[in-house]
């Protein structure tokens, strides 16, 4: 999504939340499931074929989705948790 490319992945958690409303979506492979290939084979084919508008709204909407993945986002929050941590242990009420 970052590099502006449509994704299809699982439609199943954490991947749903995740992809949210900016990724395409097939099912779980599952044992014996032998149409699996061929409908993600005709998903990759639908999203290759989208018009150019959507396909831009679709790589917009991607990009968008994935400045909330950013390591500096994670880092933030882990230092959050951290500080909360180290505040609870000393005595402190944390957040």
């Amino acid at each position: 999504m970052a590099c502006g490319t449509p994704v299809l992945t699982t439609d199943a958690a954490p991947m749903t939340e995740v992809g949210g409303e900016a990724a395409f979506y097939h099912r779980r492979l599952t044992a014996g499931d032998d149409q699996w290939a061929v409908d993600g084979a005709k998903l990759i084919q639908q999203i290759l074929q989208l018009p150019d508008e959507r396909m831009f709204e679709v790589i917009a909407k991607g990009i968008e989705n994935a400045k909330q993945f950013s390591t500096q986002r994670a880092l933030d929050q882990y230092e959050s948790i951290y500080q909360d941590v180290l505040q609870r242990a000393s005595g402190g009420q944390g957040s």
